[in-house]
C-alpha cells in the first residue's frame, strides 16, 4: 500500500483531496484504459492489480484487455476518494457455433430416442446437419426424441446458457424444449435440473444456470404432434460465466 500512502501524503495533511486512485483488480498480464471526455488514463497490472491515478470527479468508462480479450464496466466517482473494483473477462464456451459442434468439449451432438414419461413414442429425431445450422426435426404423429451433446459438459463456471435459432415450429399439441440432464435417462423428464420451452416466437431463450454444478448432458427434446410434426434450426448454444 506504499503507492497509496504516497499520493495521500502529496495533498499534505491539511488540503482537500482533489484528485481519486482507481484500484482495479484484474488478471495477469492485462491492461485497464479509463476514459471520460477526452482524458484518457492506462494503467499496466502489477501484483493483480492496476492503479490508475489522478481521476476527477464523473463517470469513466473502463475498458479490460489482454490479446484479443476484452471486457468493459462503468464506474463513476461522485466524491474524490480511493476505490477498489474488481474487473474480469468473460467466460464464453460455444457448444454449438453455426455449424461447429465443438466436438472436443461435445463429442458432437447426437440424436436418440429417448420418449417422455408418459404416453408418445421415442423416438429419435432426424438431424439436418446444414453449413450454418443444426436442424433438428420430428415427424408425426405423436413422436419425441431428443438431440444433445454426447459428452458430458462441465457447467460449474458458468451462469447462463443461451441458445438462439432462425425457426422454430411447434404443433399445439407437440413440445420443443431445451434441457440439461445430470445424466441420460430412462425418459425425457428423468435425471432433469433444467428445462426451458422453446415456441413458435422464441428464436433466442437465455436461462440462468448459475445454481449448476458439475458435468451436465445439455440437448434439445423435440416432440411431435398428433397430425403436425416440430422443427428448430439451432445456430449457437453457448455457456456464459
Amino acid at each position: 500500500m506504499s503507492d497509496l500512502f504516497c499520493f495521500l501524503d502529496g495533498f499534505g495533511s491539511g488540503g482537500p483531496l482533489n484528485k481519486s486512485i482507481l484500484i482495479v483488480s484484474v488478471p495477469a498480464g492485462s491492461m485497464v484504459t479509463a476514459t471520460l471526455g477526452p482524458q484518457i488514463k492506462t494503467a499496466q497490472e502489477k501484483n493483480g492489480e492496476a492503479w490508475l491515478r489522478n481521476l476527477d470527479m464523473g463517470e469513466w468508462s473502463l475498458k479490460l484487455t489482454l490479446g484479443d480479450q476484452a471486457a468493459m464496466k462503468k464506474f463513476n466517482i461522485s466524491e474524490f476518494g480511493v476505490y477498489r473494483i474488481s474487473m474480469a473477462f468473460e467466460i464464453v464456451l460455444y457448444l454449438y457455433n453455426n455449424g461447429d459442434e465443438n466436438n472436443a468439449v461435445t463429442g458432437g451432438w447426437v440424436a436418440k430416442a429417448i420418449g417422455p414419461s408418459a404416453g408418445g413414442k421415442a423416438t429419435a429425431p432426424e438431424i439436418d446437419r446444414e453449413p450454418s445450422k443444426l436442424v433438428i426435426m420430428q415427424h408425426p404423429s405423436l413422436k419425441a426424441g431428443i438431440c444433445c451433446t454426447s459428452n458430458k459438459v462441465d457447467l460449474t463456471d458458468y451462469t447462463t446458457i443461451e441458445i438462439t435459432s432462425d425457426d422454430v415450429y411447434v404443433a399445439e399439441d407437440g413440445m420443443c424444449s431445451l434441457y440439461i440432464w445430470t445424466d441420460i435417462g430412462s425418459n425425457i423428464e428423468a435425471n432433469c435440473i433444467s428445462k426451458t420451452e422453446l415456441t413458435n416466437t422464441s428464436l433466442s431463450k437465455t436461462v440462468d444456470i448459475s445454481k449448476i454444478s458439475g458435468k451436465c448432458v445439455v440437448g434439445i427434446a423435440v416432440g411431435s404432434g398428433s397430425s403436425n410434426g416440430c422443427k428448430i434450426g439451432l445456430k449457437t448454444c453457448v455457456l456464459r460465466g
